[in-house]
């Protein structure tokens, strides 16, 4: 029996997992006590990883549809076959209309989410997107640049724990949104920890909060600018940081008037007692945290929401302070630059709908790469790869999306199981899990690094990872891609390692996954 460090990515974080292999097959996974972020901890998203493996309904091998679109008729085909066809459907349709007539649609970001965009630059199209984009986390990470340069998290990591933590339109304690903080917050709510809950539903959290804010569903940015007004007119604003690093007060100040405790309580369903209450716990608690999730960024006005809440923290002076809102260290990159950079002309050609966030990261809007396909304006969408998202469900409107991908040249799917979107493909591979994928990548996303090791324990099936299809598919179909193997591609997450943090550049890929992970040393305020 041999037994693997790895991590689970069975949702954004990174638990250390020990599991063991006998026989080519896995017969027990156990959180590994030395993991630095679950230590010795797991849910039952990692712990269920067999059933998931061996699960009698998984995808296996490559599919290729022989009847109709939609009717269900499928005949196996081994891989060889199924990159020679996706290369030439594909280069048929690129010399054809231009690499632009090419998009993908993922799900949310796990190890393959930059090697997909590395792809559409190797192909040359600006289209490729994440139907998440819009709805989850996009809206907060750009309001939170936009508005103070960095998007922070919660410092858990510190030697000085938060004295409060906000927990606003997020359940952590659940949804481990990004992995470890299930874990951190568990502990920090279980040591005393005080947390204020903004939330319609009575989460774990909620039930556990010294103040629970029942916000009428669509209303967080009136109660975000209410909470402000508050604090500048209880004087409970941070004078010393507000003069040094901000600009815009004075008029911040004037718009949050329009906001006073009647109306926003008539606005959110929130007691004004509470909303008093609220702000003055948040003007004198320090240092405090800020976890968000992504209920908020669910509404029409998701942008300025988010940047009203990330406003809070900043007139309070609880950003970049021990146990506060801090910045990650970034010391791996999630993924690699792109091998070849897309020309101007080619970017302006991106179906981003006028979001600026999406044309800086060169990102498609789903919805309108969607509409494209069925209306051909302002050219039409003609090939996609779909990897990781059941468009059907994942997107709005289950009927436009269901229009829309029948009318494709040629769609290609790549997941665990069949569902809905599947069965309009041309082309279903089976998709690897966790144990049998390699990839180094660096969580938590927010505050203080360490670099976890994934590596592939079996394999099941013909699976493969998405960054396996993609290298060869690169390969047969002559787009540069940079890469020609995985190993390359994480020596290279390495060496930037050793850039960024000299101490380590003796650190190798083979200790990595020895040991599991790397957990730098940090550098304290």
């Amino acid at each position: 029996m041999t037994v693997y460090k790895t991590a689970c990515r069975g949702c954004h974080g990174g638990c250390l997992y020990d599991v063991s292999v006998d026989n080519g097959r896995v017969v027990q996974v156990r959180p590994a006590k030395e993991g630095p972020l679950n230590h010795g901890r797991g849910c039952v998203k990692g712990m269920s990883i067999i059933e998931q493996m061996y699960h009698p309904d998984r995808l296996l091998y490559p599919k290729k549809r022989i009847g109709p679109r939609g009717s269900g008729q499928w005949e196996r085909i081994s891989w060889d076959e199924a990159y020679d066809l996706i290369a030439q459907k594909m280069n048929r349709l690129i010399g054809q209309y231009g690499p632009e007539c090419i998009s993908s649609l993922t799900g949310t970001g796990r190890h393959h989410l930059p090697y997909f965009f590395r792809l559409g630059n190797a192909i040359g199209t600006p289209n490729f997107s994440s139907a998440g984009a819009l709805i989850c986390l996009g809206p907060r990470r750009t309001a939170a640049v936009m508005t103070s340069g960095l998007f922070a998290g919660v410092d858990y990591f510190g030697p000085k724990r938060p004295g409060g933590i906000l927990v606003w339109g997020a359940n952590p304690a659940i949804s481990g949104a990004d992995g470890e903080l299930q874990w951190f917050i568990k502990d920090a709510v279980n040591e005393g920890i005080p947390i204020v809950v903004v939330d319609p539903k009575p989460t774990e959290l909620a039930r556990k909060a010294k103040l629970w804010l029942r916000v009428r569903p669509g209303t967080d940015g009136a109660l975000a600018l209410g909470i402000l007004n508050l604090l500048f007119t209880e004087d409970l604003y941070d004078h010393d940081f507000v003069e040094r690093y901000t600009y815009g007060f004075e008029e911040l100040r004037a718009r949050c008037r329009d906001y006073p405790p009647d109306k926003v309580a008539a606005i959110t369903g929130i007691p004004a007692s509470q909303i008093l209450a609220a702000a003055r716990w948040i003007g004198t608690t320090k240092p405090l945290g800020l976890e968000q999730g992504c209920a908020f960024e669910q509404s029409v006005n998701a942008m300025d929401t988010c940047r009203a809440i990330f406003m809070i923290p900043a007139v309070t002076g609880n950003y970049d302070v021990p146990g506060g809102f801090v910045e990650s260290m970034e010391i791996v990159p999630a993924g690699l630059r792109p091998a070849n950079e897309l020309p101007p002309e080619r970017i302006e050609k991106a179906l981003t709908g006028g979001v600026p966030f999406l044309k800086r990261d060169t990102m498609a809007h789903p919805y309108l790469m969607l509409e494209t396909i069925r209306t051909g304006k302002p050219y039409k969408i003609r090939g996609m790869f779909i990897n990781a998202n059941n468009t059907l469900l994942s997107m709005a409107d289950a009927r436009h999306s269901y229009d829309c991908l029948k009318e494709l040249d040629f769609l290609v799917y790549m997941d665990i199981f069949m569902n809905p979107t599947a069965e309009l493909a041309d082309v279903v591979l089976p998709a690897a899990l966790w144990p049998e994928v390699d990839c180094v990548f660096a969580m938590p996303e927010f505050g203080d690094q360490v670099v976890l090791s994934q590596q592939k324990c079996v394999q099941v099936g013909e699976c493969k990872s998405d960054e396996e299809f993609i290298l060869e598919l690169c390969r047969r179909a002559g787009w540069n891609y940079g890469f020609t193997d995985q190993r390359s591609m994480m020596e290279a997450q390495m060496q930037e390692l050793a850039r960024r943090r000299p101490e380590y550049r003796n650190f190798s890929l083979d200790d990595l996954r020895r040991q599991g992970y790397l957990a730098p040393e940090r550098t304290y305020y």
